[in-house]
Parts: C-alpha cells; sequence; structure tokens
C-alpha cells in the first residue's frame, strides 16, 4: 500500500441460463450486485477505482467470459491492482473443482461451457499486477481457494493476492430475497468497501481482512452461512480507503503534528495516499492540527474534481469559528457550493464571511456573493451593495462598474473605470481604458452588458478592509505584494 497504484476492476454478472433452466434458475441478485459493487469501488470517499477502470460484463456466453477475464489480466501492468468479480451460478465437479457457469453453460458438457477455477488461477499466475482480488460471489465459491478435490492442496496466491468468497468449500450461498436487491454477501461486501468496516490498522486504508472481518460477522449474525478468505496473501491488499478510523480517540498533538507535516511533504505520485492519511487526521488530529488537515483536504480534494469531499471537509472548518482558517474555508466552502449548484447554499457560506469582517477573505466572499446576487434581476439591489463592499478588490470594481454603465450610474461606473486605467492592475487596467474609449464614443450611452453570471472573469486575488467611503474614493492603485493572500499554514 505504500506506492501509487492504478486500480481496475472486471465484474462479471450472469442471471440468466436458458441452457440449464433445470438446473441452473435465474437468478434475482446478480443485476444488482453489479450495480452495488460498481458504486462501492468508484465511491467519492472510500473508492480506489476511478469509473473509466470499471468493467462491467453482464449474462456473458462463456467464450466472452474466458476472452475478457483473460485480455483484462494479461494486459495489467506491474503498478496495477487488478480486481475480478463474479456473481451468478457456480458449478462443482465430481472432484471438487468450482466452474463459474455463462449464459451458455450445459451441464452435458460443464468443461467446455463454463470456466473453471484453474483456468482463472492460471490467469491470475501470469499476471503482472503487483497485486490481484478476486471476489466470488457463487455457490461453491469456497472452492476456487483449492486445486483438484474439495481439502486437498491449498490454491498459492502470488505476492499481493487475496481471494473472498461467499461460501466455504462445498458449500451453497444464497441469492437475492427478492428482485432488485444485492445477494447477502455482495450487499455486506458493497457496505464494507465504502466504509462500514473498520481501518484494523489505522493506514487509511481497508484491507482484505478488514473487509473480510466486517462481511462475515454480518453473515454470522443472520445466519449459518460464512464467507471465505485466502490464508496465504504476503503482506496486505487495500481494497479500499477508510471510511472513518480504527477508533475514535483523538491523536496527541505531537503525533498529529508529525503525521500531518509527513503527508504533506510526500512527492505528488503519492496524492491518493495523502489523500486517505488528511481524511484520518481531519477526523481524529488534535485541535488545530484537525482542522488544518481538513482545510488542506478541502484543497486537494478541490484540485481531484471530488467535490463532495471539499464541501464536506471545507463546511468542517468553517463551522469552527477559528480565527485564521474558518473565513477561508467559509470562502472555498462557497465556491464549491455554487459549482455544485447549490446557489442558496453558497450565497449563505459567503455572507457568513462576509458578516464575519475578516480584512481578506470578506472583501473575496462579498464580490462573488455579489456577482451571484447580481445575476438575478429580483436581487441585483442587494448584489450592487455587496460589490460596493468588496470594490477594493479590481475584479469586483470591475464588475460593478459593468453593472452601473448601462443605468443610471453611469457617472459612478466611469469614475471606476477611470481608478481601473490608472491602476497597475491587469487585465483590468486595459479592460477600463478600453471601455472608457468606448463610452466616450458613444456620448455615455453604450449597449447594455451581459450578464455577469455570463461573463466568467478570473478573479484578482487582492484584498482591502471594508469601509463605508464612497465607491470611488475607496478604489486606488495597490503595490500586488502589499495585498498578497494570507498563509493557511501553521
Amino acid at each position: 500500500m505504500s506506492a501509487e497504484l492504478r486500480y481496475r476492476a472486471l465484474l462479471l454478472g450472469n442471471w440468466q441460463f436458458p441452457g440449464a433452466r433445470d438446473e441452473l434458475p435465474d437468478l434475482m441478485g446478480p443485476a444488482t450486485d453489479l450495480t452495488a459493487m460498481r458504486i462501492a469501488l468508484t465511491d467519492h470517499r472510500c473508492g480506489l477505482f476511478r469509473p473509466d477502470d470499471v468493467r462491467v460484463v453482464e449474462n456473458a456466453v462463456v467464450q466472452q467470459m474466458r476472452l475478457e477475464v483473460n485480455t483484462f489480466l494479461s494486459a495489467a501492468a506491474r503498478d496495477e491492482q487488478v480486481l475480478v468479480y463474479y456473481s451468478g451460478h457456480g458449478w462443482q465437479t465430481a472432484l471438487g473443482e468450482l466452474h463459474l457457469c455463462a449464459y451458455d453453460t450445459d451441464l452435458q458438457a460443464v468443461r467446455a461451457t463454463t470456466v473453471s477455477a484453474g483456468e482463472i488461477n492460471a490467469m491470475l499466475q501470469e499476471c503482472r499486477a503487483k497485486a490481484k482480488v478476486v471476489l466470488l460471489d457463487c455457490c461453491y465459491s469456497g472452492n476456487f481457494r483449492h486445486k483438484g478435490a474439495a481439502g486437498t492442496a491449498s490454491f498459492t496466491p502470488g505476492q499481493g493476492q487475496a481471494v473472498l468468497t461467499s461460501s466455504q468449500v462445498g458449500v451453497l450461498s444464497l441469492d437475492a430475497a427478492g428482485a432488485g436487491e444485492p445477494s447477502p454477501f455482495t450487499r455486506h461486501l458493497a457496505d464494507a468497501l465504502r466504509g462500514a468496516a473498520r481501518d484494523s490498522l489505522g493506514t487509511g486504508y481497508l484491507t482484505s481482512e478488514d473487509v473480510y472481518r466486517y462481511v462475515h460477522d454480518q453473515m454470522a449474525e443472520a445466519g449459518p452461512h460464512r464467507p471465505a478468505r485466502s490464508h496465504e496473501l504476503v503482506g496486505d491488499v487495500a481494497l479500499a480507503r477508510a471510511g472513518r478510523p480504527a477508533t475514535g480517540g483523538v491523536l496527541d498533538p505531537d503525533i498529529s503534528a508529525r503525521r500531518l507535516a509527513a503527508a504533506l511533504g510526500r512527492p505528488a505520485r503519492h496524492r491518493s495516499e495523502v489523500l486517505a492519511e488528511l481524511r484520518v487526521l481531519s477526523e481524529r488530529a488534535h485541535g488545530d492540527w484537525r482542522l488544518l488537515a481538513a482545510l488542506r483536504l478541502g484543497a486537494m480534494a478541490s484540485a481531484e474534481g471530488d467535490r463532495s469531499t471539499a464541501i464536506e471537509a471545507y463546511g468542517a472548518v468553517a463551522g469552527a469559528a477559528h480565527p485564521r482558517w474558518s473565513s477561508e474555508a467559509g470562502y472555498e466552502l462557497g465556491t464549491q457550493l455554487r459549482a455544485a449548484g447549490q446557489p442558496e447554499r453558497a450565497a449563505a457560506a459567503w455572507q457568513a464571511v462576509v458578516d464575519g469582517a475578516d480584512p481578506v477573505w470578506s472583501v473575496r466572499a462579498a464580490h462573488q456573493l455579489g456577482r451571484l446576487l447580481t445575476a438575478d434581476p429580483a436581487t441585483t439591489p442587494t448584489g450592487l451593495r455587496h460589490l460596493r463592499r468588496a470594490v477594493a478588490e479590481p475584479a469586483a470594481a470591475w464588475h460593478l462598474a459593468e453593472m452601473l454603465r448601462a443605468g443610471p450610474g453611469t457617472d459612478e461606473a466611469r469614475a471606476l473605470y477611470r481608478r481601473l486605467r490608472a491602476a497597475a492592475a491587469q487585465p483590468w487596467s486595459d479592460r477600463a481604458a478600453a471601455r472608457l474609449a468606448e463610452l466616450d464614443h458613444a456620448g455615455g450611452a453604450p449597449p447594455s452588458p451581459a450578464p455577469i453570471a455570463d461573463r466568467p472573469v478570473p478573479l484578482d486575488h487582492a484584498g482591502g478592509a471594508l469601509s463605508s467611503a464612497p465607491v470611488a474614493d475607496r478604489f486606488a492603485p495597490t503595490d500586488r505584494a502589499d495585498r498578497a493572500a494570507p498563509s493557511s499554514v501553521m
């Protein structure tokens, strides 16, 4: 788990067997099982797999099944972890060998119309992936761990290989209780992968043993059926990120500081591991270290496109009333909420920052809140008031002038353009000069501007104190070096 891996999965599910309907009745679980596993593996919080790296195959004939598994495992690189999952009917031969049934399985020709555990074992042994995982939800799936007759020589996994099965050797497995439901094994497996299992090692990852323990305990409570796993692992294989810490205890301050420093100091290629560690520290670190971990988690999750994690992390810091970081977190929270299509929540987040009167972040929040509100005629007057509060920012001054120039505020707009033209703040100075030329040419009657929301403009990260002075007097050229954003590093 120390190296950065690419995670790929092949999910196979068969629930119709028209060639052997008497012996292999249609199943209710596999169709839902595939959906549950795909969602769990790609879960935004705990999943290690990108959606594009999870392939789903439904009701395949035996030739396609064999080709899919062979192609998937043969294409694996050494820096990958591969996972093969099957839900459907399993068949046990007289020698105890497991066979996975296909859409066209004919039990009068079992070896020709099924995929045997021996075939898959051979493909796994030839697979170059650093870690290999097999998850089977079918009758007699426990036999996968054995060569030949049940109970004889055990299957020997390669380096970093894990096998989890829905049943013990020679035992049947349960189908779903009803249509649209997953099977018991896959339901508990998906729950475990989405964070229900405990991170027993405190690494920020759920190992195959963590997942097995959770599934075993859940199935034991429900009845006599028990899952099984391979006991010959070399090292631990991670199946998901931890959704919660192993214990509820708070880490010692020194440990919190060391772990956070170590996480933030790791190379960029270890981003997934850093994110996992920041998740743990944002829950368990001591005092301010917990908030700083959450702030960094929000920034990294945002950069990775994980908006829900960013919103959760920034929200935790924004609500903590920290004198240094809550305003910054609240501003970023509003940005994430606006991007997520939640303008009302974004407005509330920015308003809280404005009310906090932070000399930098309140100005920025007022600017964004003003832009948001002026996009709606009903809230334009309130939006203009916020833009006036943020006018020390060149970007806010520009947006305010653009709103005013088509209405009765043309004189105020001209004053703002002149100030911007005189300021050393590009691109606003050049834009203001061009706009003044347009106004002069048109005699002060320019065409109406497009709504601000339709004209995204990069933010100038300048700060400035709030003021009640007239707009034209409050904006003045300021050297950029004097307006640097504050650092959130302790």
